[in-house]
């Protein structure tokens, strides 16, 4: 159904941004080499949104979640994450349901870092639980996994690239147990290198984009999809950000998130 397909897309948004850091990590697809340190704590409040306009029918339709989001430092290279997401979606023909999705939990573990943090290597491990009612399309019915690794470096002090590419079990976008393979590219851009026409707001833009290897046409071999954000750091205790973009091939047309996340 199209309306699980639209809710596999918000819940794999969701379940990347939930992987905050003590700078908070501002990407999606990849990650940054900023964990929480040793016993430090970072909460988040998070949420995306998908909309879908149907052209071959009258259905419109969307797909969203929020919910709260945590990570935690064993050590300064080991971080415990977890988020407990609110789903829901909701359609034109009058149909729509909402309650809690499928939780997540995980490790990210910075394995390299230079001494100048201009390379970094982060393999990670995410666990998605049944927790959602599949009858509703408020979950995927099975227990399934994400692992993977992100590759990152520095580049005139204010260009940040990062590159990812991880596999998921059980996580194919259609909720079938089918298994899926997916490569992302990141580039951030600080702002704080320029004259500081922001005050004493720290700001950074992202750009981003996904491909993964589960298209909804059979026809197709992979499908895209990109976004472009904006973050703002008000100080060390609180940072927000937000993004928005589209895909190619996907069963949603365009999507949005954003997050606040409070570092302890």
């Amino acid at each position: 159904m199209r309306f699980s397909k639209l809710l596999v897309s918000v819940a794999a948004l969701g379940l990347l941004a939930s992987i905050a850091s003590a700078e908070p990590l501002r990407t999606v697809y990849t990650m940054e080499n900023r964990l929480p340190g040793q016993l430090g704590v970072e909460l988040s409040v998070q949420g995306a949104y998908a909309g879908h306009d149907d052209e071959d029918s009258d259905i419109d339709g969307s797909t969203y979640e929020v919910g709260p989001a945590l990570r935690f430092g064993i050590t300064d290279r080991l971080a415990l994450t977890a988020y407990v997401p609110v789903t829901g979606w909701d359609y034109s023909k009058g149909e729509d349901e909402s309650g809690i999705g499928d939780v997540h939990t995980g490790l990210q573990f910075l394995f390299f870092e230079d001494i100048f943090d201009y390379v970094w290597i982060i393999p990670y491990v995410d666990v998605r639980w049944a927790t959602g009612d599949e009858d509703k399309n408020l979950g995927s019915g099975t227990t399934g996994g994400q692992f993977g690794i992100s590759v990152g470096t520095t580049t005139y002090d204010c260009l940040h690239w990062a590159a990812d590419f991880s596999y998921g079990i059980n996580n194919a976008i259609d909720y079938s147990d089918d298994d899926v393979a997916m490569g992302a590219l990141s580039l951030i851009w600080d702002l704080n290198e320029m004259p500081r026409v922001y005050g004493e707001v720290l700001s950074s833009l992202f750009a981003e984009v996904q491909v993964r290897n589960d298209p909804i046409d059979p026809d197709d071999d992979a499908w895209v999809r990109g976004h472009a954000g904006l973050a703002f750091r008000a100080n060390d205790l609180f940072t927000i950000s937000g993004y928005f973009g589209g895909t190619s091939d996907d069963a949603m047309d365009y999507y949005a998130g954003g997050k606040a996340t409070f570092s302890f």
